[in-house]
C-alpha cells in the first residue's frame, strides 16, 4: 500500500491482514517503488497525491515492468482523474470516502483475475450443448 496517510494505512493494513494478506506500506512513491521491487507484490493500493512521487508516476513506473494489479484509492473523483488513472495501466479506481467492504471485494476480485490461466491462442467456439 502506498499512501501518506498513516491512519489509512493502518487501517487497510489490518482489515487486508485479517483477509490473509501480508500487507507492504510506503508514504509515497519512491518509497513505494522501492517496496515494490523488494517485494513483488501481489496487488498494489496507490493514493495519487503522496509527496515526492505520486501516485501517477509511480503507476506508470510499475506498469513498465509489471501487470501486478492496481488498485488506485484516491480522493481525486473528476472524471478526467479516473480516465486518466485507466490510461496510466489501473485496474481499478475506488474514490474516498470508501466503504472497507467494497475496497476488500474489489482487491478480491482483482487477485482472482489476476490468478487466471492466460487465455489460449485456439479459437473458442460456443455450442448450445454445454
Amino acid at each position: 500500500m502506498i499512501d501518506d496517510d498513516p491512519r489509512l494505512q493502518r487501517l487497510l493494513e489490518f482489515t487486508l491482514g485479517q483477509e490473509g494478506a501480508e500487507v507492504y506500506l510506503a508514504s509515497d512513491g519512491e518509497e513505494g517503488l522501492r517496496a515494490f521491487y523488494a517485494h513483488t507484490p501481489d496487488l498494489v493500493v496507490l493514493d495519487l497525491m503522496m509527496p515526492r512521487m505520486d501516485g501517477w508516476e509511480a503507476a506508470q513506473r510499475i506498469r513498465l515492468i509489471s501487470d501486478v494489479p492496481i488498485l488506485i484509492l484516491t480522493a481525486r473523483g473528476r472524471e478526467e482523474d479516473i480516465i486518466k488513472g485507466f490510461e496510466i495501466g489501473a485496474d481499478e479506481y475506488v474514490t474516498k470516502p470508501f466503504s472497507l467492504r467494497v475496497l476488500v471485494a474489489r482487491a478480491r476480485a482483482l487477485l482472482r483475475r489476476a490468478s487466471l490461466p492466460p487465455v489460449s491462442d485456439q479459437p473458442v467456439t460456443y455450442s448450445d450443448d454445454y
